[in-house]
């Protein structure tokens, strides 16, 4: 007969409905710790009675029984039970009543096919599978195995399971599917964590042939895309997942599934996979090979000599609550009431995991002794009642305790891999109703078990609210470079004592094991030691928000703390605001730099020196003010005013001004395009003509190398920074200008990498349009002023970048406003430049004409073919190239038939729909007094348009990147009568102040809409004394009107930036599929 399983009545009389569980807990403790001296059942009067050791004292307790809490029977002199209060004694009572009293009878059949207590735990170890698929799903992940001895690989499919439990192989599957953001029901959670593993292993190395896990074959000698090949023991935990899912197969998958077996004996006949696993074909088994360590043989000796009559073997079951999250699912957090099993003999404890291993070390040792004339076949079938096994009657009083647990479920059964795999295969699961398990772990005290709640057991947590946090740094006297550093750490205090939680919340980001959408209160912190600590979810939310640098790979210093430039103080009082709590200062200096930059706002007013010859507005003396707060403290940022609001007047303010206090100890640089350099050299002698000036440029200028340092402000282009950055970084720059600075947005840029490099004691960028595309320019420019503030620039895609460009991420794109806003002052003309005259834009949508109709449609079908075979033949993004140009081709069309090769002979102005257009508007502009700059994106366009008003008898001037004298053009537009300036976008965007003209004409729209205004900001500026009209021309239902579209996304991503309203969506995968749309498609 084997060991009967213990098992009580429930759950119509659940304790829990009676008890609360504190309670019970308590009264668990009581009888764990033998306070229960008596305990008596007076059936007749429907009773029972306890008697409890108390404070050196008994304690008579009686309860009615069956249970009703209500009943007056209810007695505890313990003087804690008045009224309705429960005391822990009474809910003792009640547990031990119910393990006398309603403990289950055994079956009346029990399996008596199973000739042992070890078989029987064999076969019940057999069955603890889980199945996470629905009894309809029929499609499944699976592993094939192939190649030949130390080539073995992996490759991934679907396959189908039929009725009669076969699978059927379907289509290959890449690894890329885990990156989709829904997933194939078919996809369980063991297979997600395969395949992250997999990705994983690629993504370390960037190689996918230099890494364990290593693409082998292409299409052109495989009939697999993708073979991952396994060479060291570093991926065994991939491979054994992959063979726990009972999916994988050695070459087909009409063969049975491969097992997983390690083995203390090797054998000739295995083919090696990697250094220490094997592939058993006979056996249809993956094999880990281990030799027999010293341990092993020591621990293997002490239970083959185990003697059961005078060796007692002490069972311990240990309570715990196990957080368990998924890496891949960051929203998913699994915390379960474990029972952890283990066992002593003669002070050696062990697991029911290290005696299968240790009695499959005698079995398969017992093997080769018994078969010496074959030892390379080593046979591990054996069980206890073999005569050649080892001594079995420790593994068979072992099965036959582990029997008595036979009602608890166990987590192989109850989970799937990716959390059973925590757990030793005799682990149970204790479900929610916790208080249903008391009298169980009762009667198993009873029947000998060792019971024991562990600190991580939830019920033994400690809420903790005493916070803190504190703010150091490594010279707190001098913070006045970017480069300098503090240190925060945040934590709570137990029993007196400070515990950094920093290092544990970064712990738990990694492990997943942090959900902020549950509405959970508290958080549980399991502390070195094994304290457990219940905190604030809300709090620890706040902190993650703050500082998210914590969700990186090694966010922290070698003493656990987070390491932050000092530009980024402010956050820290940022995270005193949320905490409402104030930090701990290292120094007052820190304190008081922190408070600065946290009301930038309320900087003071400087007086305007005698020797500035201008009479500032108001928000030019409020950016004075800003740049010379950044100056003080040491900081550097971005002037990024709408153009044409006096950003060249408020920098020679501030130069003047750094020069009046005696800290400019060197020259002042600006670097700006080479059309501004004579603006920037008039501007200086009209506003600040005391400084002295050199206006780096020209063939002759090196004959002023020494004067370079003697004076206050040097002025050159970005091509001569290229060219002599060396020279001018060994002046001693006292201040670096960026002007247009979105001229070094691209970061992999030579000009950018060469400012990055550039010295100098401050920094100030100045542009209209900080963010013309993507936040990556953005990036570049704070990592221009202040390296670290952003992070690197693969922390910043992370951070920031996906999460607000791909994701829609509002939360993350509110932090990005509130890192940089210290450090960026913009106002636009509609805000502090009233007095302005109105500017109307006014989109022309145009039909195309019949012949730009064909010929549109025939290159767009033709171009569209060919991109579509680019993106079949690279499945990493296809040829961007190709796009392009099928793109220009198109967009050409639109303007003119003339500018492609195949519509060269569609000269004629009726063959562009746009120069009817402008044949019909342009003369009554004219003739109602207004001056036209027509913008367009091909010079091409301009030289036809030149052309057609040539024909017209109408005046023009004409500014391309080929022309020379551009101030003299200026000059004679604005001075002159000439109507029309036809001007290319790229040359003539910046720089210029055409204020004579009232109208714009973008003849063509461009993918940046920042380019565009500012090319339309040439005359709608400060000087402007009439209403601008701005006329867009777009072709209705083309590649155009799509850009037009995507334009209205771009401004938004840059208005929300500054203004944190909602972000548009970004631009996605299929816009290429879009643009090249038939005519009229939207």
């Amino acid at each position: 007969m084997l060991t009967r399983p213990l098992a009580y009545k429930g759950p119509n009389d659940h304790l829990s409905q009676l008890f609360p569980l504190p309670t019970l807990y308590s009264g668990m403790h009581l009888l764990l710790n033998e306070m229960l001296m008596d305990w008596q059942y007076l059936k007749e009067e429907q009773l029972v009675q306890g008697v409890f050791l108390f404070a050196d004292r008994l304690i008579k307790t009686r309860l009615a029984w069956p249970l009703d809490i209500a009943d007056e029977k209810n007695i505890c002199d313990c003087a804690k039970s008045s009224g309705e209060d429960i005391c822990s004694h009474l809910a003792a009572l009640a547990i031990e009543s119910k393990v006398h009293n309603d403990r289950l009878p055994p079956p009346l059949k029990q399996n008596e096919n199973f000739s042992s207590e070890w078989q029987y735990l064999s076969d019940w170890i057999s069955k603890q599978q889980f199945d996470p698929f629905p009894n309809m799903a029929r499609h499944r992940v699976i592993y094939l195995l192939d190649g030949e001895p130390g080539n073995i690989y992996v490759t991934i499919h679907k396959a189908y399971l039929t009725q009669q439990n076969e699978y059927v192989r379907k289509a290959e599957l890449d690894l890329s599917i885990i990156n989709n953001d829904k997933l194939p029901k078919f996809v369980s959670l063991t297979d997600q964590q395969i395949l992250n593993d997999m990705q994983f292993a690629i993504a370390k190395s960037g190689d996918i042939k230099q890494i364990t896990l290593t693409e082998q074959a292409d299409s052109t000698d495989s009939e697999y895309l993708n073979r991952y090949l396994f060479q060291t023991s570093e991926n065994h935990h991939t491979l054994s997942r992959i063979v726990a899912s009972g999916r994988c197969f050695w070459r087909s998958c009409h063969r049975h599934a491969l097992a997983w077996h390690t083995s203390y004996v090797n054998d000739e006949d295995w083919w090696p996979i990697s250094n220490t696993l094997y592939l058993d074909r006979a056996g249809s088994r993956v094999v880990n090979y281990l030799p027999i360590s010293s341990i092993q043989k020591q621990q293997h000796q002490l239970f083959s000599c185990y003697q059961p009559e005078t060796t007692p073997v002490k069972p311990r079951l240990t309570i715990s609550t196990k957080q368990i999250g998924l890496p891949w699912h960051k929203q998913t957090l699994h915390e379960l009431d474990i029972a952890e099993i283990s066992f002593e003999v003669s002070n050696q404890a062990f697991s029911l995991q290290d005696l299968m291993i240790w009695y499959q070390i005698s079995t398969e040792a017992s093997n080769r002794t018994s078969t010496p004339d074959d030892t390379s076949t080593p046979r591990d079938t054996s069980t206890p009642g073999d005569t050649t096994a080892p001594n079995d009657a420790l593994p068979e009083k072992v099965a036959g305790l582990l029997h008595q647990l036979d009602w608890v479920p166990s987590i192989q059964a109850g989970f799937e891999q990716p959390i059973s795999q925590n757990f030793d295969i005799s682990c149970r699961y204790l479900d929610d109703n916790l208080a249903h398990w008391f009298p169980l772990l009762r009667g198993l005290n009873l029947e000998g078990w060792q019971i024991c709640f562990s600190p991580e057991f939830r019920l033994n947590r400690r809420k903790v609210d005493d916070w803190y946090s504190h703010v150091s740094a490594k010279d707190s006297t001098a913070l006045f470079s970017t480069d300098d550093w503090f240190e925060v750490e945040v934590g709570v205090k137990v029993d007196g004592e400070s515990v950094n939680l920093l290092p544990y919340i970064v712990d738990a980001l990694r492990k997943g094991q942090l959900n902020f959408s549950t509405e959970k209160e508290t958080i549980t912190i399991a502390l070195d030691g094994q304290k457990n600590i219940e905190i604030s979810q809300a709090r620890v939310k706040s902190i993650v928000d703050i500082l998210l640098e914590l969700a990186e790979q090694k966010p922290l210093s070698a003493n656990q703390k987070l390491r932050l430039p000092v530009s980024q103080l402010v956050r820290i009082k940022m995270l005193e605001t949320k905490m409402e709590q104030a930090a701990e200062w290292g120094a007052q200096e820190l304190e008081r730099k922190a408070k600065v930059l946290a009301q930038s706002n309320g900087i003071a007013t400087v007086t305007i020196p005698t020797n500035v010859h201008a009479q500032l507005r108001d928000y030019q003396q409020r950016g004075v003010d800003w740049l010379q707060f950044l100056a003080n403290e040491g900081l550097s940022g971005i002037l990024a005013d709408d153009m044409g609001l006096g950003k060249t007047l408020q920098t020679l303010t501030h130069i003047q001004l750094e020069k009046n206090s005696g800290r400019m100890q060197g020259p002042c640089v600006v670097v700006a395009p080479t059309s501004l350099l004579g603006n920037w050299q008039a501007e200086a002698a009209k506003f600040t003509p005391e400084l002295s000036i050199i206006n780096w440029a020209g063939n002759q200028r090196h004959r002023l190398i020494e004067k370079l340092a003697d004076v206050d402000l040097i002025i050159t282009s970005y091509g001569l920074l290229l060219r002599d950055a060396e020279k001018l970084n060994q002046v001693g720059i006292h201040l670096l200008v960026l002007d247009e600075a979105q001229a070094i947005k691209n970061s992999r840029s030579k000009i950018t990498r060469i400012a990055f490099e550039m010295s100098s004691k401050h920094r100030l960028c100045l542009t209209g349009t900080p963010l013309e595309n993507h936040l990556g320019e953005l990036w570049s420019l704070f990592h221009f002023l202040m390296p670290g503030l952003l992070g690197d620039q693969a922390q910043f895609k992370r951070l920031f970048q996906i999460p607000i460009e791909k994701e829609n991420d509002w939360q993350r794109q509110q932090q990005l406003s509130q890192r940089i806003a210290p450090f960026m002052l913009r106002r636009t003309k509609n805000k502090v430049a009233a007095d302005l005259p109105a500017k109307s834009e006014i989109a022309e949508f145009i039909e195309l004409s019949e012949s730009q109709t064909d010929l549109y449609e025939t290159v767009r079908m033709s171009m569209l073919e060919e991109v579509q075979k680019a993106i079949t033949q690279n499945t990493k993004g296809g040829n961007q190239l190709l796009i392009g140009n099928a793109l220009l081709r198109l967009r050409q069309i639109c303007c003119h038939p003339g500018l492609v090769e195949f519509g060269r002979e569609l000269t004629e102005p009726e063959n562009s729909s746009k120069m009817i257009w402008l044949q019909t508007t342009l003369p009554e502009l004219i003739q109602s007094g207004r001056k036209v700059l027509i913008f367009s994106s091909f010079t091409s366009m301009l030289d036809i348009i030149a052309q057609q008003l040539e024909q017209m008898d109408i005046r023009y001037l004409m500014l391309t990147g080929q022309s020379r004298h551009r101030s003299e053009l200026v000059s004679q537009f604005q001075n002159g009568d000439t109507p029309v300036f036809l001007i290319s976008l790229k040359a003539g965007g910046a720089g210029l102040n055409l204020t004579s003209a009232d109208t714009v004409i973008h003849f063509d729209p461009w993918w940046n809409p920042a380019a565009e205004d500012q090319a339309s900001d040439r005359t709608h500026r400060i000087g402007q004394d009439k209403p601008v009209f701005i006329y867009k021309l777009i072709t209705k239902g083309t590649v155009e009107e799509r850009i037009y579209l995507m334009q209205k996304h771009k401004s938004q991503l840059a208005k929300d930036l500054y203004q944190q309203n909602e972000l548009a969506q970004s631009l996605s995968k299929p816009d290429w599929e879009a643009l090249l749309a038939p005519l009229g498609d939207s």
